[in-house]
């Protein structure tokens, strides 16, 4: 068990800003330090970067360097627009999930890039670029020696750097096990032929497995960032883990509250049981997907003190599985896409403040963002 001590700095608060508009989510974190860092990123709007709301909150608060920015798997709802951040901000250390170096990332690269030229979608095909682009910007500042690059994996304390065990602030990962990314890198290598020619597309599901779990601890403060970790990744982490490691005084809800973003037993390890007071939850929805499901809410709801989403969403007009011919389907997800993208602006904002004892001092939502 990691070692704690209390701050002697009663304004010291540690703060976390989760951003989501019915697709993509952004987190971003103020550390009690003063020190700000970055998870995932998402705007709809490649070209336009006063659209990134990631970039213009941190703008807005003069915020010119990351202490950390954290990639937690090529989802392009939690990588689109990254590659604003690294070229408006000085980031001093990039944090990527593990598994992928040399050759494997450049696979995974040219799969996604395959996988964008036979969808005929101009939209998939620039969130290809895009995960080119920040790949080539991190290599930029590793090269340059103005930032360090950490594949994350398993459970390892991240920050502070060097690392300090009893730190009074301190982010470590519990995601992903060295089960997850063996396996994962054995999917994508099923793509390739021998000679390292394109056979076939990952199926999207299969980057969830790596996704980069985290938990950010200030004192007896612990926030625990799902990313997308799925069943199988929550079992190795209750496997590897000791009870209170995942003690939880919020949650950012992994998968976007997909039915497979928890496993039996996990949030009565977050809630403790209900001995102690409720987590409270916080949702980014993903409305193509029809995300959050109501029987993850409905599981959910038992181990929180309250569930804040970062904006609207409506189940019932989730698209079923297309299997129209393939004009058609091209026809049919440009509509979506279109639909999507005209809400896509409205992002909602919802954050929490906390001190070292566990108690939220500060919430606020910005709509659309809401308390369900």
């Amino acid at each position: 068990m990691m070692a704690r001590k209390t701050t002697t700095n009663t304004s010291a608060s540690l703060e976390i800003h989760v951003f989501g508009a019915g697709k993509g989510e952004s987190i971003v974190l103020r550390c009690p330090g003063g020190e700000w860092g970055v998870v995932d990123c998402y705007t709809s709007l490649l070209n336009d970067s006063s659209s990134n709301p990631t970039l213009q909150f941190l703008k807005d608060r003069g915020v010119s360097t990351l202490e950390f920015l954290c990639l937690t798997h090529p989802h392009d709802d939690h990588f689109r627009g990254m590659s604003q951040l690294l070229e408006q901000l000085h980031v001093k250390h990039f944090w990527r999930f593990s598994g992928l170096a040399g050759r494997e990332l450049q696979r995974l690269a040219l799969s996604l890039k395959v996988d964008a030229e036979q969808s005929e979608d101009p939209y998939i095909s620039k969130s290809a670029d895009e995960f080119v682009s920040v790949m080539q910007l991190v290599k930029k500042g590793r090269d340059a020696k103005t930032l360090r690059q950490k594949m994350v994996t398993g459970y390892q304390q991240l920050f502070p750097v060097p690392v300090d065990t009893s730190a009074e602030f301190q982010i470590w990962s519990f995601a992903p096990s060295g089960n997850q990314v063996a396996k994962y890198e054995e999917a994508l290598a099923t793509c390739f032929t021998e000679d390292g020619r394109f056979r076939n597309a990952l199926p999207h599901a299969h980057h969830n497995s790596v996704s980069v779990g985290l938990l950010v601890r200030f004192g007896q403060t612990c926030i625990v960032l799902g990313g997308d970790v799925e069943r199988s990744g929550w079992q190795d982490a209750l496997e590897e883990l000791q009870p209170e490691h995942l003690l939880a005084n919020a949650v950012k809800v992994s998968h976007h509250g997909s039915d497979t973003g928890y496993t039996d037993g996990l949030w009565q390890k977050l809630s403790g049981n209900k001995k102690k007071k409720l987590p409270i939850a916080i949702l980014v929805p993903y409305r193509r997907f029809g995300l959050p499901t109501q029987t993850a809410l409905d599981h959910i709801r038992q181990h929180a003190s309250k569930i804040m989403v970062t904006c609207e969403f409506d189940q019932s007009t989730t698209p079923g599985r297309v299997t129209a011919p393939l004009k058609s389907r091209l026809f049919l997800r440009t509509k979506l896409r279109a639909r999507l993208l005209s809400t896509s602006q409205n992002y909602g904002r919802c954050t929490l403040v906390y001190d070292d004892s566990g108690n939220c001092i500060k919430s606020e939502l910005i709509k659309p963002a809401h308390e369900l």
